[in-house]
């Protein structure tokens, strides 16, 4: 009788040491490169301000060239083809849903409302939300989505 505990308990610690021991390193480790990439992504977004009305003193962030270089950054930290479908190796399962925010010139404080959070903002800002959707390694069919939040603010 005790053989029958002895096995049932190996049956259920098993899998769960496997998943402490593999997987949450795994998300954890993931969770950090994304928000990185979010992070170096919108930090050199901001960079990306209109010369000419720097000139008079204004920081304008040009959207277009702004979401061009949000985007090829996060396609390749994350390894993902131009319509954002992982690549072979990609920690990411599926498409990642991300959204650009471009604040500029605020007059005060401007709130913005990503899905997971409102971002109060005084500056001319760039925010990105992502929900990025991870696999695990031993248990691959689980599935984590990761949502994270990046603000850079640009200043003089």
């Amino acid at each position: 009788m005790t053989s029958v505990y002895v096995i049932l308990v190996i049956s259920v610690l098993l899998p769960l040491i496997m998943f402490l021991s593999i997987d949450v390193p795994h998300y954890l480790d993931s969770s950090r490169k994304i928000k990185n990439t979010l992070d170096n992504a919108s930090s050199s977004a901001i960079t990306l301000l209109n010369d000419q009305k720097i000139s008079e003193g204004v920081l304008e962030v040009d959207k277009q060239v702004a979401d061009a270089m949000i985007k090829r950054i996060i396609k390749n930290d994350l390894s993902l083809d131009d319509n954002y479908m992982p690549l072979k190796g990609s920690i990411v399962s599926k498409k990642p849903n991300i959204k650009t925010y471009v604040v500029n010139n605020p007059k005060g404080i401007e709130t913005v409302q990503t899905p997971i959070d409102k971002v109060k903002v005084n500056k001319t800002s760039v925010i990105i939300y992502a929900e990025i959707p991870v696999k695990g390694l031993f248990f691959t069919f689980n599935e984590v989505t990761m949502r994270k939040v990046a603000v850079s603010q640009a200043q003089f």
